[in-house]
């Protein structure tokens, strides 16, 4: 079957790159399609790279000064951003194709068996300036295509759904032949909003086994035991975890920075990192932090010891992450701070294998029921 995949491939960030290579895998290695990522990047998406941002407080002054001190630190992500475009056209088939608008994509009429919307936040609908559905993220563009099927894995709402976008939203659901969320927690509110199954799945990188993303990793960048820190913003919290960390297991602090200055004083802080150092340094950690979605997904894959800091709007990805596979201890507090052990840093997954293992099989066959074609 030949499938295209709508999805974050166009984002600069190691989430939406790596689950949108592992669908494309999956489909293509595991299940014997001909599946590809349509290049496609919404009306609102920028990749331009700023050193400085237009000041709006004092906050923001201090940051640009800080920049000015540290220019080798912004070179440094440039080179970050070079080798997440590496990593998309050397690992991901794209579409010879550009697309930059519904009108455009309507050009591949024809041309697919079955679109996907993949996963990633392409339904949080929150998150927009509009508070609506974005149309192409729910094939608004093909529903009249009546010998296309129309696929949904594991796209993520997270937020609640704004109550003017319901009406919309429903209407859209009616597109798919085939229907299913990433969190657990999503799955209620659609159901309420269409008469077809709502199915709950895990992220795409959890269908890939840990064989085939240490293949994807780069050799090991660290020679010595290490905690990983990767945050996607800091706080003055994250700074009192990692300091409890580092004091209970004496391990050197290595920081995958994405922001504009390092919080943890950390022994090796690593600005350029791609999409293959990011997963071989989750793989060869002793101990991983973060408030990433992906990052918790990766040191699950990777049967890692980790604990997740909140993220405010971005918790329940992680705790229906967790939810589903049992993992109900590793959201951190001010008093888990206080009265944590060493003892208490380790994973037991012993409990967790047969969860894991069981919901990637239910994933596995939702795409393999909605992708029977002789199911109509």
């Amino acid at each position: 079957m030949k499938i295209a995949v709508v999805t974050t491939s166009y984002a600069n960030n190691y989430g939406a790159l790596l689950q949108t290579y592992a669908l494309q895998r999956f489909l293509n290695e595991n299940m014997s399609h001909d599946a590809l990522a349509l290049d496609y990047t919404p009306p609102w998406n920028s990749n331009t790279r700023r050193l400085f941002i237009k000041p709006k407080s004092i906050k923001d002054i201090l940051v640009n000064a800080y920049m000015l001190l540290h220019i080798k630190n912004y070179i440094l992500s440039g080179k970050r951003v070079d080798a997440n475009n590496k990593f998309r056209d050397e690992y991901i088939k794209m579409s010879d194709e550009k697309f930059f608008s519904e009108e455009d994509l309507k050009a591949i009429e024809n041309e697919y068996d079955c679109l996907i919307c993949g996963s990633d936040q392409i339904w949080n609908i929150d998150m927009r300036a509009d508070k609506m559905p974005h149309p192409a993220f729910f094939l608004q563009f093909a529903k009249d295509w009546q010998n296309v099927r129309k696929v949904a894995y594991a796209p993520s709402v997270a937020d609640p759904v704004p109550e003017g976008a319901k009406k919309t939203l429903a209407s859209y659901l009616e597109t798919f032949d085939a229907l299913s969320v990433r969190e657990i927690s999503d799955v209620e509110p659609l159901q309420h909003l269409t008469d077809k199954k709502v199915h709950h799945v895990l992220d795409p990188v959890f269908l890939l086994s840990k064989k085939q993303w240490s293949d994807v990793a780069s050799p090991a960048i660290i020679k010595e035991k290490y905690i990983l820190c990767y945050f996607l913003t800091y706080g003055t919290f994250s700074h009192k975890v990692v300091d409890k960390l580092r004091k209970l297991t004496g391990y050197k602090v290595v920081n995958i920075n994405i922001n504009r200055y390092d919080k943890f004083n950390s022994d090796k802080v690593i600005w350029d990192a791609g999409p293959q150092d990011f997963v071989s340094l989750i793989k060869n950690a002793e101990f991983v932090c973060t408030n990433s979605f992906h990052c918790t997904a990766f040191s699950i894959i990777f049967r890692k010891n980790f604990v997740v800091l909140n993220k405010g709007w971005a918790s329940s990805r992680m705790q229906s992450l967790q939810k589903v596979l049992g993992i109900d201890d590793r959201f951190v507090s001010e008093e888990w701070v206080d009265r944590v052990t060493t003892e208490m840093l380790t994973v037991d997954y012993s409990e967790i294998e047969n969860k894991m293992q069981k919901k990637i099989d239910e994933s596995i066959n939702y795409l393999k029921e909605a992708l029977d074609e002789k199911r109509d």
